[in-house]
């Protein structure tokens, strides 16, 4: 599984290899399949509520559910793997992925325009992007790569960061202009809405990062690696119990980690972070994994 997403107290998706999409109604303590005919690894989610939003993955298709109905297949004329989705509202989202890529669409997914990197980017994986505002939009990939654009799409600029291993995700989980990059042995903090990034040590390969707010934030990656902050630089390991490889998250109440084999971690019932190591469970239908302390 490689994103998982809660779009009420109630209901959770989350997404993977070979098409897999997993739906709770429950709170996330049992998980169903949902049978579509895409069939493709899905990479990212994004829903604005329950009933809007969509799956994105292989070859160049975004997976697109509008009022509550059955999603339709979308694809884009590249097909290319898409790795990140954002939508800063209804209407307005963009993708990123292999090669350059990277779309817009102003009628919630139905249609998609690509929007041109410049020359030298363009033959590079993105891997993850956010927005900051209705018109500036963040990506980050290989190499060290991060560009940002203030115009959706139409210039973009590059910001020189301290790093050239690849990115992997970004979020600005509030409008403070606090914002942190993860990717292989890299965490990175901005808190001036990323005009600088510093370099927090880790020797953890990196692959999501999330926050509530512009102190707290985790972040997930191989391994079984999980990392904590409270205090937006300083940030804790937490002991996952298990080597899988861990690829997303979500935090409607309790904590949910999503990783290989369709391995989903949860802190239900909901757990105290502080003191910063909570008890995971294993849930879902492959919930025959085990993790150990």
């Amino acid at each position: 599984l490689h994103s998982v997403l809660f779009v009420s107290d109630y209901e959770g998706l989350a997404a993977g290899d070979t098409g897999t999409i997993l739906f709770t109604t429950d709170s996330g303590y049992t998980w169903q399949t949902a049978s579509q005919p895409f069939k493709g690894n899905l990479n990212t989610i994004y829903y604005n509520d329950s009933a809007n939003g969509a799956f994105a993955g292989d070859s160049g298709t975004v997976l697109v559910e509008l009022q509550g109905k059955p999603p339709v297949q979308v694809t884009i004329p590249e097909l290319s793997p898409i790795y990140g989705m954002t939508f800063p509202s209804y209407d307005t989202g963009v993708i990123c992925g292999a090669a350059g890529l990277f779309y817009m669409t102003t009628d919630s997914g139905k249609s998609w325009k690509k929007k041109t990197l410049p020359p030298g980017p363009q033959k590079y994986n993105f891997y993850g992007t956010d927005y900051f505002d209705d018109d500036t939009y963040w990506i980050v990939g290989q190499g060290g790569l991060v560009l940002y654009t203030e115009d959706d799409g139409t210039t973009w600029q590059r910001i020189t960061v301290p790093t050239t291993k690849n990115l992997y995700s970004i979020i600005f989980p509030d409008s403070s202009g606090t914002g942190w990059i993860v990717g292989d042995q890299t965490l990175l903090v901005t808190i001036d809405g990323g005009d600088d990034w510093a370099s927090i040590g880790t020797t953890d390969s990196l692959r999501f990062v999330n926050g509530w707010d512009s102190t707290d934030a985790y972040a997930v990656g191989l391994y079984g690696a999980i990392l904590y902050t409270s205090n937006r630089s300083n940030w804790n390991t937490l002991a996952s119990g298990t080597t899988a490889n861990l690829y997303g998250f979500d935090f409607p109440d309790s904590l949910f980690f999503v990783g290989d084999s369709g391995l989903i971690l949860t802190t239900m019932p909901p757990a105290i972070v502080q003191p910063p190591q909570p008890h995971f469970e294993v849930v879902g239908p492959y919930s025959s994994s085990t993790i150990s302390f």
